[in-house]
């Protein structure tokens, strides 16, 4: 599971091209390695319980989910600091919930996917804090419907994301009470408290908003993607779905930053985690420290460098699902297709849908009067 910065436009300066912020240098802000460090230690808690116990795969859910919930100590929805590690935690416990049960069944987990989805895109207007926290939802959603089982196995996966998710909120917010950790950068407070979303989310949940139609093009694209990635069969295939649904941004130009550097780092982090396993072939304690140490730089990255982060969350995901039994180089290989393919067909469907856009505003505007000459 993974976490992204807001996908609304930055205002910030334009650039000439589309790739120059690749060179951008790596700039430190005073929260990210403070922060990141409170975030570490219920992720090592999951993984040291799990192996412990003989049950590294369960410990490794349990990681995954105090992992995405710690970016949410970087997130802001209201006064309360905790609040997005909060819903993080219950949504994807409900969403792991629902994915589990879902995932054998197509049609209905394509419904529930394309409405999560959906939601994701208009919650936009809302401000990035709710944009975050609904993207953990579908993730979770994702990641879940990719491993059907039974209601039993089902309730054990959410509980297990409930539980790392709970640990880390519980940890980072009380750091916070004791005053362990360094003040908060500034942030910008969201567009509007929450007693007006609801009223927010009615406005702009019509075609005629264009937040509206983004939200139905994110829906039916990343319902399409994840159909087509089950009938062919792709190993670990909902990466494709994930990525289109983090890269498919309203602005073309953050599409395709994002989805550049979000390419190169998955391959620069395939080659890292295939390289250190082959050279250094980790124990299961080893494995759950270098977890640990690429969890920190996730966190101190992400808002740094995207490419950075990229390498870094992807050399993760593949020394983590080792602690399931899948080799690193199998891992780094389906996360680079898949990120391939998702990246790709962002950049394919916001195309399409830009021409649409234009086609309908050219229908829209009024025919130039002509005036004959006297």
């Amino acid at each position: 599971m993974a976490s992204i910065p807001s996908p609304l436009p930055a205002p910030a300066r334009r650039r000439r091209f589309a790739f120059a912020r690749l060179r951008s240098p790596l700039r430190w802000t005073g929260e990210g390695p403070g922060t990141a460090l409170l975030c570490l230690p219920a992720i090592a808690l999951c993984l040291a319980c799990g192996i412990a116990a003989r049950q590294p795969a369960a410990g490794m859910v349990a990681a995954s989910g105090a992992l995405s919930v710690g970016f949410g100590a970087f997130q802001q929805l209201s006064a309360l600091r905790a609040l997005p590690m909060i819903l993080a935690a219950v949504g994807m416990a409900v969403s792991t919930l629902l994915g589990s049960a879902l995932g054998g069944h197509p049609v209905a987990f394509a419904v529930t996917l394309a409405f999560w989805a959906g939601f994701c895109g208009l919650v936009t207007t809302l401000g990035a804090g709710a944009w975050w926290t609904v993207l953990q939802w579908v993730i979770a959603l994702l990641v879940a419907g990719s491993r059907p089982g039974s209601m039993t196995a089902a309730f054990d996966r959410a509980a297990l994301v409930l539980a790392g998710g709970t640990l880390q909120a519980l940890i980072v917010s009380g750091a916070w009470r004791l005053h362990w950790a360094p003040e908060a950068a500034t942030q910008p407070l969201p567009r509007a408290p929450l007693r007006t979303a609801a009223r927010l989310l009615r406005r702009h949940a019509t075609l005629h908003a264009p937040t509206g139609r983004y939200a139905l093009v994110l829906a039916c694209s990343v319902a399409a993607i994840d159909v087509i990635a089950r009938r062919m069969s792709l190993p670990n295939g909902y990466w494709a779905p994930m990525t289109l649904l983090i890269l498919l941004k309203p602005a073309f130009k953050d599409t395709l930053n994002r989805g550049v550097q979000r390419i190169l780092g998955t391959i620069g982090g395939a080659g890292v985690a295939t390289l250190i396993a082959a050279l250094l072939r980790p124990s299961e304690a080893f494995t759950a420290t270098l977890c640990v140490g690429l969890a920190f730089g996730c966190y101190s990255l992400l808002r740094v460098n995207y490419l950075a982060y990229s390498l870094c969350i992807t050399a993760y995901i593949a020394f983590m699902l080792t602690l399931a039994g899948t080799p690193e180089p199998v891992v780094a290989a389906d996360r680079v297709i898949g990120t391939l393919a998702g990246g790709l067909t962002a950049l394919i469907v916001h195309s399409v849908w830009t021409g649409s856009e234009r086609l309908r505003l050219r229908k829209r505007k009024p025919p130039a009067v002509q005036l004959d000459a006297a």
